[in-house]
């Protein structure tokens, strides 16, 4: 059985994220990327507020802004990955959003969303 997995681990101020696996209880951790807290804060803020401008979840089918990245399916995200996310720093956030959704760190967006809900 393959479970995936995903955990912060704080250490020395500095948060760093791990993916893994378990397949018949033996646990093997990757990091796969170390960030600074407050950078994590400013990226997370800057994804709650970035808004899709095309496609299915763009401005004509969800006036006025398009729909908040944060909030895209994970499959849409998934079909980008595949196919190439958008050039510049929409792709970025979208990219980045993508891999938080797919490790199952969803949650990180609760926050943004009940003060957008207010």
């Amino acid at each position: 059985m393959i479970v995936n997995l995903a955990a912060q681990h704080e250490l020395g101020g500095r948060v760093f994220w791990y993916i893994g696996w378990d397949r018949l209880s033996s646990l093997a951790m990757f990091q796969i990327t170390e960030i600074d807290r407050e950078d994590f804060r400013r990226l997370l803020a800057e994804i709650s507020v970035t808004h899709i401008p095309f496609g299915k979840y763009g401005i004509q089918k969800f006036p006025p802004r398009g729909r908040a990245i944060m909030d895209l399916p994970e499959e849409y995200l998934l079909w980008f990955q595949q196919k190439g996310f958008p050039k510049g720093r929409l792709g970025e956030l979208m990219a980045h959003v993508c891999e938080i959704k797919s490790v199952g760190m969803d949650a990180v967006f609760e926050p943004f969303r009940r003060v957008r809900r207010g």
